[in-house]
């Protein structure tokens, strides 16, 4: 389940800046073993949260082709988009020649 962000701060990260270091009577291994459990937790909600964020993206760009190929109707908008599809060879190795270097 996704929460808010400040309902995941109130569970997870006050816990964990609670947990009682300066205490000798507790082991330091089960400080450790509720520190980690802790960072797993942030971790699975960071990995869930960029599920969605790259869902989103994904169909953000999937709207976006799909009305450039709907501005491809009207003849004079269709100048563009058949300037941007007869250009997407070069742009790609554009793309390509910059994440190389």
């Amino acid at each position: 389940r996704m929460q808010h962000s400040t309902e995941f701060l109130d569970d997870v990260v006050g816990p964990m800046l609670e947990i009682p270091w300066t205490q000798h009577h507790i082991p330091y291994t089960l400080k450790v073993q509720d520190l980690f459990q802790y960072v797993d937790f942030i971790d699975d909600h960071m990995e869930a949260e960029f599920s969605l964020r790259l869902a989103a993206f994904s169909l953000m760009f999937g709207g976006y082709v799909r009305l450039l190929f709907y501005l491809g109707v009207h003849p004079r908008i269709a100048l563009l988009v058949n300037t941007l599809t007869s250009a997407v060879d070069d742009l790609l190795h554009l793309f390509i020649s910059t994440a190389i270097v």
